[in-house]
């Protein structure tokens, strides 16, 4: 099944902590579409996923949670990591990117990526999971009788 692009956005900006303000975003729509599309041509996103002949889907998208938050974190990882720290001072006006801010992201980025490849299934093999919903509560007090997981 394809999804668009666009459909990524609101979990990739969160990863990355873009709220944004009044509609601007620190990061530009194409370079989020950039960081997906990249992350699924070099082979870094979940396997079986692929970019659509058009560019701006992915065909087939990321089945599980597992599969899409392991894209969306290497894409996190790539739009984060090679950011320089980076100031700027002036009579009028100081910024400042906090260098500390951009290598807790990454080693934050990088916790969940491995959090991803050794606890749960970002390939689709049938491991178990580190996202999703579980539904059934009696079940994850005391299982007595076969766990339903809605994705």
């Amino acid at each position: 099944m394809s999804t668009n692009l666009t459909a990524f956005y609101v979990n990739l900006r969160m990863a990355l902590a873009d709220m944004g303000r009044s509609g601007v975003y620190r990061y530009k729509d194409e370079s989020l579409a950039g960081a997906l599309v990249s992350v699924v041509q070099m082979g870094l996103g979940p396997k079986g996923v692929e970019v659509a002949v058009s560019g701006t889907a992915l065909d087939p998208a990321p089945e599980t949670p597992d599969a899409r938050g392991y894209l969306i974190f290497q894409a996190a990882l790539l739009l984060v990591g090679g950011q320089q720290p980076f100031s700027l001072k002036t009579r009028a006006l100081q910024t400042r990117i906090d260098p500390m801010e951009r290598i807790l992201t990454v080693e934050h980025l990088r916790r969940q990526i491995q959090r991803l490849e050794t606890h749960g299934d970002p390939h689709g093999n049938g491991g178990s999971s580190c996202f999703g919903v579980w539904s059934d509560l009696e079940n994850a007090l005391e299982r007595t009788t076969e766990i339903e997981r809605t994705v």
